[in-house]
């Protein structure tokens, strides 16, 4: 129960702040960071009383909390925790606050959207570590380009910010394929692509090294 309510409110909180970002009049500066800087402390404490909470060094993941997205695949959002992704989402956590407070007295024009999008940042960036099925990873994973792409156009330096930013969109659509392919030989070969049941499937040593450069270079590109 008490993990249920952690996972739903590290999902819900950065939706209700963007809510109150677009609903807050774009001159009132000071407000719009303060609604950021409260949202990402939010998160962090919920994050600490969530790594207190659970048992991660002994089980390898916890109690799995989802619900059913079946509407065109045989395909679940089911989120959950163990201490590699508890550990890479309170990186994360600390690491949004921080950039709120370097951001607070450089950033003076558009001020209202380069907020949101980075707590739309924060938020796929939660989704993506705790997601346990791969669909949704993809999903949230690629989601990030998004918000990126706009940070890039919107507040980037120098005059070539167009022209980086939509290079960074094209020469990661190459490997997104590569690891929208991988995904989909996976659900068609096993029938899902939640991690924790795909984990108890044995696969040749061929399937393996393909699927492990196909998300590889994916990640390559995304973090170059």
């Amino acid at each position: 129960m008490i993990l249920n309510i952690g996972f739903f409110l590290l999902n819900i909180i950065p939706i209700v702040f963007m809510g109150f970002l677009l609903l807050t009049n774009p001159l009132y500066f000071r407000r719009i960071k303060q609604i950021a800087f409260v949202c990402s402390l939010l998160l962090l404490l919920i994050y600490l009383f969530l790594f207190f909470e659970v048992n991660c060094f002994f089980l390898p993941f916890q109690k799995t909390h989802g619900f059913n997205l079946n509407i065109f695949f045989n395909v679940n959002y089911v989120i959950g925790l163990d201490i590699i992704n508890l550990l890479f989402i309170g990186l994360t956590l600390i690491l949004m606050p921080l950039c709120i407070l370097i951001s607070w007295d450089s950033i003076y024009f558009r001020v209202k959207w380069f907020f949101f999008y980075l707590l739309l940042i924060e938020f796929f960036l939660i989704n993506v570590f705790l997601s346990l099925d791969l669909i949704p990873f993809y999903i949230f994973f690629e989601g990030l380009l998004i918000p990126l792409f706009l940070l890039i156009i919107g507040w980037g330096s120098r005059e070539r910010r167009i022209h980086a930013s939509f290079m960074l969109f094209f020469y990661t659509l190459i490997g997104s394929l590569l690891m929208l392919m991988a995904i989909i030989f996976l659900h068609s070969t096993y029938g899902t692509t939640n991690l924790y049941i795909l984990r108890h499937n044995n696969l040749s040593e061929y399937r393996q090294i393909f699927l492990w450069l196909a998300f590889f270079f994916r990640l390559v590109q995304k973090y170059q």
